[in-house]
């Protein structure tokens, strides 16, 4: 049966404590869906994944989610995201679909990281999502298919933890 939250809506089986099956959620494209997202994967996650690598999941999903309601949706809170979490291949296979508008040049920004050695009043307030995300993640994939935003990467894992 379907568990309606303000922010995004998930089945009960799809955050079941089995972890045999993949996370999935569709929420709403606005900040308070991405942190509401966040957490129940926080929640699914725990005791089967490494906190630092939950940490790092977190993280690579806050900027990509975050990246999708900021820039593809542009403020349309009417837009949806969906996003899939499978353990596979040594790693959390991950797969965000969005109906927003496409990347530019279609693929992910190819950035580096801005120069830190100064003060910190005169860091940049951007630039530093895609580099992080691109430092941690493999076999990261875009494509826009039937107008549809999809961006799928791996989280490799160390381990899974004992549960």
């Amino acid at each position: 049966m379907p568990r309606e939250t303000e922010a995004a809506t998930v089945t009960e089986q799809q955050v079941d404590r089995d972890h045999d099956g993949p996370f999935a959620v569709t929420l709403r494209s606005t900040s308070e869906a991405v942190r509401r997202t966040l957490a129940l994967i926080t929640e699914h996650f725990a005791g089967s994944v490494p906190d630092a690598e939950l940490g790092m999941l977190e993280m690579v999903l806050a900027e990509t989610l975050n990246n999708v309601v900021e820039h593809a949706m542009s403020g349309n809170a009417r837009g949806q995201v969906k996003l899939r979490i499978l353990c596979r291949n040594g790693g959390l296979d991950c797969t965000i679909l969005d109906n927003g508008l496409p990347m530019p040049d279609g693929e992910p920004p190819r950035t580096t990281l801005p120069e830190i050695g100064r003060m910190i009043d005169d860091l940049p307030e951007g630039g530093f999502g895609w580099s992080l995300i691109r430092m941690h993640v493999r076999d990261l994939e875009y494509r826009r298919q039937d107008g549809i935003n999809v961006l799928r990467f791996l989280l490799p894992l160390t381990e899974m933890a004992d549960t």
